[in-house]
């Protein structure tokens, strides 16, 4: 007979399953239902903090691993069904971009020149008229993961792998702090995070997740990795930078220097589009 904790427990992962799955089949438009779709988020974020609160009492590391890796996984099996964000295309268009030897930041999306580009990627992407703001970096990451398929697909496949070995960080970084290790089903079990990665596939989980890497090589007092993933973060999306000052504090010099070497190579071979790169930034976060 299961102790009353976790069959409440049980029962809350079957309702957060239910719900992740309604998301999932409902979302057939990134733009659709919104009404629905936030009370069904607010219903999993309610069951998911339940779910942590009546984790159940395992007697082994490895229960506890599995108890919050398996729903993690589901979880975003199941959202993953949803449309994503319509910020999917211009991941993808980019991403061909620079695959066929293309500049992305030489030109407007809508500039004639890009007229062999054109698909229905490009037709369904929002701010052609813009300035990319994404990093070199990130779209790099972008031409790559097209080589999987060229499609969103694609990018919930990366983005949810790269989320749960997030959640694989965590666990490391509660481990080595000696915290509980049902804490990481806060994130594990968050409509935030499985909503923007597997659902929407929002290419944050690179920064997100180079971040947590970074404090976590910090934390082992691994510094140049540390130093190095932290860059990396910037790379993949600027607004982490507030951050990083709060890591580099009273860290020792090999950490400084891994940090500015990983942050100034990457952006030699765009040194002349790195004021038009800026621009687009501030034009974005206005």
């Amino acid at each position: 007979m299961l102790p009353p904790r976790t069959i409440a427990w049980l029962c809350c992962m079957l309702l957060l399953f239910l719900l992740a799955g309604i998301y999932g089949q409902l979302t057939t438009n990134f733009d659709s239902a919104g009404g629905f779709r936030a009370m069904l988020t607010i219903g999993m974020g309610i069951l998911g903090l339940a779910s942590v609160l009546l984790f159940p009492k395992a007697t082994t590391t490895r229960v506890s691993l599995l108890a919050i890796l398996i729903p993690a996984i589901i979880i975003r099996i199941l959202v993953a069904q949803a449309a994503p964000s319509d910020d999917i295309h211009r991941y993808l268009w980019e991403g061909k971009l620079l695959a066929a030897g293309e500049d992305p930041y030489i030109a407007l999306a809508d500039d004639p020149i890009r007229q062999p580009y054109q698909d229905l990627h490009w037709e369904r992407m929002n701010h052609r008229d813009q300035p990319t703001a994404y990093p070199p970096l990130a779209i790099v990451a972008f031409s790559l993961i097209n080589k999987i398929a060229y499609s969103a697909s694609s990018y919930k496949l990366v983005f949810s792998l790269l989320d749960i070995s997030l959640i694989v960080l965590l666990l490391a970084l509660l481990k080595q702090l000696g915290k509980p290790l049902k804490w990481a089903a806060f994130y594990a079990l968050s409509p935030i995070g499985y909503l923007a990665f597997s659902a929407e596939a929002h290419f944050d989980i690179l920064m997100v997740f180079c971040l947590v890497a970074g404090i976590l090589a910090l934390n082992k007092k691994h510094y140049i990795l540390a130093g190095v993933a932290l860059a990396f973060a910037i790379h993949f999306k600027l607004m982490v930078a507030v951050a990083i000052p709060f890591l580099l504090w009273r860290s020792p010099l090999r950490m400084y220097l891994a940090f500015g070497i990983a942050l100034v190579i990457p952006l030699l071979p765009f040194i002349p589009q790195l004021e038009s790169m800026l621009s687009a930034v501030v034009h974005f976060g206005s």
